[in-house]
């Protein structure tokens, strides 16, 4: 597919004596369907003239420079030239008249020109034949040229405010250029300094923010380890004071019942020597104060078996009761 103007911005370097030719190169670039910049203010002593014009090559694609005699010895078109290879700029030179003994810019001898004249010594060359190939001449690299005037815009703003760290490139803009950088056309000027520390930064500031996030994700990971650590220590420690105590419950409940058994065996000890003596009526109530329980909950609930009985009181109630006539004889009622 061929590649078209699509609102390319062309920057036209011209003196101003040559002001006639400049107008219709302008008319001409418009209806190739370019946006053409062209300086039309007077330049005085007293005017900041290469803020302006500096301005103006700083926002364009191209830089067309119109040679001719006057425009060859122009102090102006000269820093115009400079200022274009300073940021960078693609600069095509085209000849409008005849240099004659005039010699052109260091900058432009020895390369090809475009001739909008016609000159013997090319065949053909003329206005309309000059615009033809100074369309196919823009439309070389165009895509590469424009992220070139982009990037040298930003770059440019960075480097006047001191070149600070959040204008610089970062995310998928910082891979477009580095990419924009590395398809680099061979017949391209060098990638000025400026824009080169402007990606060279970009891509150390991208690097600390990795890096920086990393270690965060790091201290977090180690922070859910500590975490971890202490929730398990915690539930270790409480586990252990839980089985102490239990323990502790345990042993008190086995007291309990050592002493319980104890006080049994002396109602049971009394009960039995009072039956032995054929008085089993105290022997009976003797037996129920070793196993109070059992008057709490009536002798005949008290007498079926039950895990927490005292078992040798009860053995001598079941004595007592036994030869015991007088309960003996309200049970048969």
């Amino acid at each position: 597919m061929a590649a078209t103007s699509d609102g390319m911005k062309v920057f036209v370097s011209y003196s101003r004596a040559d002001v006639a030719f400049a107008d219709q190169l302008v008319a001409a670039l418009e209806s190739f369907g370019y946006r053409p910049v062209i300086d039309r203010h007077d330049t005085s002593g007293g005017e900041d003239w290469k803020k302006r014009l500096g301005a103006l090559i700083l926002t364009a694609d191209t830089v067309v420079f119109v040679m001719s005699p006057d425009s060859a010895i122009s102090e102006i078109c000269h820093w115009e030239v400079e200022e274009t290879d300073r940021l960078g700029k693609r600069l095509i030179p085209i000849i409008c008249a005849p240099l004659g003994a005039t010699k052109p810019p260091e900058r432009l001898q020895g390369i090809n020109y475009i001739y909008f004249y016609s000159e013997q010594q090319v065949p053909g060359s003329g206005f309309w034949t000059g615009i033809e190939a100074l369309d196919d001449a823009l439309k070389i690299d165009i895509d590469w040229v424009r992220e070139q005037s982009r990037l040298a815009e930003m770059a440019e703003r960075w480097d006047q405010l001191g070149r600070p760290e959040d204008l610089l490139l970062r995310g998928s803009e910082l891979s477009n250029f580095q990419d924009w950088r590395a398809r680099k056309p061979a017949g391209a000027a060098d990638i000025p300094s400026v824009q080169r520390a402007f990606i060279n930064a970009s891509e150390d500031a991208e690097k600390a923010r990795e890096t920086e996030a990393q270690a965060r994700i790091a201290e977090r990971a180690a922070l859910g380890r500590r975490l971890r650590q202490v929730l398990m220590g915690a539930i270790a420690v409480s586990a252990a004071l839980g089985l102490v105590a239990l323990w502790g419950n345990y042993n008190a409940a086995i007291g309990r019942l050592d002493v319980s058994e104890l006080r049994s065996d002396i109602f049971a000890a009394a009960t039995a020597e009072l039956s032995r003596e054929g008085d089993h009526a105290r022997g009976l109530l003797i037996a129920l104060a070793g196993d109070p329980a059992g008057a709490a909950l009536g002798w005949r609930r008290r007498l079926r078996p039950a895990r927490e009985a005292n078992h040798s009181a009860r053995a001598a109630m079941e004595h007592a009761m036994t030869h015991n006539r007088l309960l003996a004889t309200f049970s048969g009622h």
